[in-house]
């Protein structure tokens, strides 16, 4: 569904663009609907369970009280993203809508299992192409999981998950270029 009306960024900062437009600064965007975002995004985007968002985010409030919070942030953050389906409930379960959202991480997950099938051999590849698709990576990965955003319920090991996986990569990215005598680039690297 490209382009994807809304763009959120979550790789060393949060940023939000919706229909092509930035949505405020980081600081001046309504707290609490952007850490349910937030906290969505770090457990995957997709079926997560509300009863389970509502204990990250509202842990002190009663079930009631959680319910009546998390479904007020639903309605702010679903007018923040100006479009109604951008968050679909289904099931009890709160989903990113892939269709309509275009996610940094998700890309950057996308690709580096790519990078790591082509370096498995699963797919076919050439130095070239394995250059192109690591400087692709490089430039997604823009900084750990929301940074700057402090520490964030489910990010720590977001966070730590995707900086293992992208070193690990990496190093086996070097190791192909200098198999290959790409001695500069896998200095570089």
């Amino acid at each position: 569904c490209w382009p994807w009306p809304v763009k959120i960024y979550t790789l060393g900062r949060f940023s939000l663009a919706v229909d092509g437009e930035a949505v405020g600064e980081a600081g001046r965007l309504p707290p609490k609907p952007v850490e349910l975002l937030q906290a969505l995004i770090a457990l995957g985007g997709r079926q997560i369970a509300i009863p389970i968002l509502i204990e990250i985010l509202w842990p002190e409030a009663e079930s009631k009280g959680g319910r009546g919070a998390f479904e007020s942030n639903l309605s702010r953050l679903r007018r923040l993203l100006a479009h109604d389906d951008a968050l679909l409930v289904e099931g009890g379960r709160l989903t990113l809508n892939p269709t309509l959202c275009w996610v940094d991480v998700w890309s950057f997950e996308r690709l580096l299992r790519r990078l790591q099938a082509a370096l498995r051999g699963i797919l076919p590849t050439d130095c070239v192409t394995l250059i192109a698709q690591t400087e692709k990576l490089r430039h997604l990965y823009q900084g750990e999981f929301l940074y700057r955003e402090g520490c964030r319920p489910g990010a720590l090991s977001l966070q730590e998950r995707l900086r293992t996986r992208l070193v690990n990569t990496l190093i086996e990215v070097g190791g192909c270029l200098e198999a290959a005598r790409h001695w500069d680039r896998a200095a570089k690297l």
